[in-house]
């Protein structure tokens, strides 16, 4: 489903209006664990973009929509995972989630494509424009994201 509201990021609107692209999107996953910039085959979809600030967030946030190309419109990834838990052994996707939660920026590429990853395999879509947004905050010293994920994810039921 797509993103209504006006505060769209140009990006994922143009990832989630290619979504069907099969071709894209195996260009695109070609990215995923690689260096910003280090596959060419990435660089046709993501070089219109590149100038806006933080590009190594495209490079992140490419190859994950490749792997996974359904959109939500709400939430977040704890409530993404929350989803996930119910589905799942709670415990595992609980571990996993700690572990992304306690995931440093430069590092947060291999956790976040499992748990994209996980989503992916149960159709639990994803709202890339507040991922999108999460992962240019994800080094805030306050740690907003990562709290906004975890009150997400152990919300009363």
């Amino acid at each position: 489903m797509p993103h209504t509201q006006t505060n769209k990021h140009a990006f994922i609107r143009f990832l989630e209006d290619h979504a069907d692209d099969r071709a894209m999107l195996a260009k695109l996953r070609r990215g995923l664990g690689r260096e910003p910039g280090a596959v060419p085959a990435v660089l046709p979809y993501i070089a219109p973009f590149l100038g806006t600030g933080k590009e190594a967030d495209l490079f992140l946030i490419a190859p994950l929509f490749a792997l996974h190309p359904l959109s939500e419109s709400e939430g977040n990834m704890g409530d993404h995972m929350r989803e996930l838990a119910g589905e799942r052994s709670s415990q595992a996707a609980e571990n996993h989630f700690l572990r992304l939660l306690d995931t440093r920026r430069d590092t947060l590429e291999p956790p976040l494509r499992r748990a994209v990853s996980m989503l992916g395999e149960r159709g639990i879509r994803v709202n890339w424009y507040q991922l999108m947004r999460d992962i240019r905050n994800w080094d805030h010293p306050e740690h907003f994201v990562q709290r906004n994920w975890a009150r997400a994810f152990w919300r009363p039921k």
